[in-house]
C-alpha cells in the first residue's frame, strides 16, 4: 500500500475526530462511562449496518467514504478510552 495515501487518509481521520467532536461533544465516552464498553460494540455495529446498506445502494446524503472514516474513528476513540488509564 501508499503510504503517503495512508497518511492523507489518517490525516483527514483526525480532522473528522476534531470535527465531530466539536459538533457533539464527548457523547462517546459518556456513553461508554454510563452503559460500558458494549456502548462501543453497539456503536460499531450501526456503523457497519449503515455501511452495508450504502454498498447496496442506499441513496442518502451520506458518503460510504464518511461512514468508514466514522468506524476508524469509533476503533480510535475506543482504544483510547481504553489507555485513558495509563495517562492518569
Amino acid at each position: 500500500m501508499n503510504r503517503e495515501l495512508h497518511r492523507e487518509i489518517t490525516k483527514e481521520l483526525e480532522e473528522t475526530y476534531i470535527y465531530k467532536n466539536a459538533k457533539y461533544g464527548d457523547s462517546f465516552t459518556e456513553t461508554i462511562d454510563k452503559l460500558g464498553m458494549v456502548s462501543v460494540a453497539v456503536r460499531l455495529n450501526d456503523k457497519v449496518n449503515r455501511i452495508n446498506q450504502l454498498v447496496q445502494g442506499s441513496e442518502d446524503d451520506e458518503s460510504l467514504a464518511d461512514n468508514l472514516l466514522d468506524l476508524a474513528n469509533y476503533s480510535v476513540m475506543a482504544l483510547m478510552y481504553m489507555n485513558k488509564g495509563d495517562e492518569d
